[in-house]
């Protein structure tokens, strides 16, 4: 237990610590620790100190285990839970009818992996308009989106840089493809959706986290759908002893703790395929996923084009929409 000592001693050392920190130190007490009570275990087998002392390796495994298996049957549960009260194909969406809009990396994510031609999320930053939408383009309209927005960059318009960006699939950037982001305010009626709930992933909570994607046309919410995480303790017990950054201001602190993997909890309605329908917005609104082999297919919305045109005047809408507040 020598080494233990000194190593969590080491920590307490302003600046050294920073550097244990970095090359893991916590990680090295909890390997310190096993072979203490592997040794425990061998050495009370073999009778070289009283068998008795064998209970302690057994306690600290079993009862490790014990949580492993529980927490087990905990995401177990939850998902049976969510599966059985998850809605499925609640509105099947009409671009025709209604404006899609959802937080940011919802609109950005649905707009490039799924069957809808704009999604809009709001965006202060963005006057008069208030919101940004988010198109997905084929190859032809990449181009001249690409055009138009090197012209913006070269008037230093301030979010040329954002208009048009690649889109990845599977680690790859597509050919095919790309994102057009522009300032927009939604034309017909809205269907909103918003996230509720605790989904503070950095605090590394132990409880099972729960979510709630809410639905609503006018206010009025038509659907709810739920979705829980967890950190899940690993197979292999990995005892973390230390001290390090943590909490949302990044303080200074010393914990016990074992390793543990993010784990986002299946509540996807039994009836669902999950191939083609994966998300809260997709299986709720019966939205299509991408496969691969879709995008080297894909032509973009004809109504696009229309709208791709404005990015070369938006400096001018800009100009004009400045003067007017003058």
């Amino acid at each position: 237990m020598g080494p233990l000592a000194l190593l969590l001693a080491l920590q307490q050392v302003p600046y050294l610590n920073l550097i244990l920190l970095v090359v893991g130190a916590a990680a090295w007490c909890g390997l310190l620790v096993h072979g203490f009570l592997l040794c425990l275990l061998f050495e009370a087998v073999v009778g070289q100190v009283p068998r008795l002392l064998i209970i302690i390796p057994l306690f600290a495994y079993g009862g490790y285990f014990y949580l492993y298996v529980q927490q087990g049957k905990d995401v177990d549960d939850k998902a049976r839970e969510m599966q059985l009260s998850n809605p499925s194909a609640v509105l099947q969406f009409d671009p025709d009818q209604y404006s899609l809009v959802l937080p940011a990396s919802r609109a950005e994510n649905l707009a490039q992996y799924y069957n809808v031609s704009v999604a809009y999320s709001v965006n202060a930053n963005f006057l008069p308009e208030g919101y940004l939408s988010y198109r997905l383009l084929d190859r032809e309209q990449c181009v001249r989106a690409r055009s138009l927005r090197n012209n913006l960059r070269g008037q230093k318009v301030l979010p040329a840089a954002i208009l048009v960006g690649p889109v990845k699939f599977d680690n790859t950037f597509l050919s095919e493809a790309c994102l057009l982001r522009f300032p927009e305010k939604p034309q017909l009626q809205q269907i909103v959706v918003t996230d509720r709930g605790d989904n503070a992933v950095w605090k590394h909570e132990r409880a099972i986290m729960e979510q709630f994607v809410d639905f609503s046309i006018d206010g009025r919410v038509f659907a709810t759908y739920r979705t829980a995480s967890l950190w899940r303790l690993s197979a292999l017990p990995l005892p973390l002893i230390g001290c390090g950054l943590s909490g949302g201001n990044l303080s200074w602190g010393c914990s016990v703790d074992f390793h543990r993997t993010y784990q986002v909890i299946d509540g996807t309605p039994k009836n669902v395929d999950k191939t083609l329908h994966d998300s809260p917005e997709s299986i709720v609104l019966g939205l299509r996923k991408f496969a691969r082999g879709d995008y080297a297919q894909f032509k973009g919305d004809s109504r696009s084009a229309a709208f791709i045109e404005r990015i070369g005047a938006y400096s001018g809408e800009q100009d004009k929409y400045k003067t007017e507040r003058k």
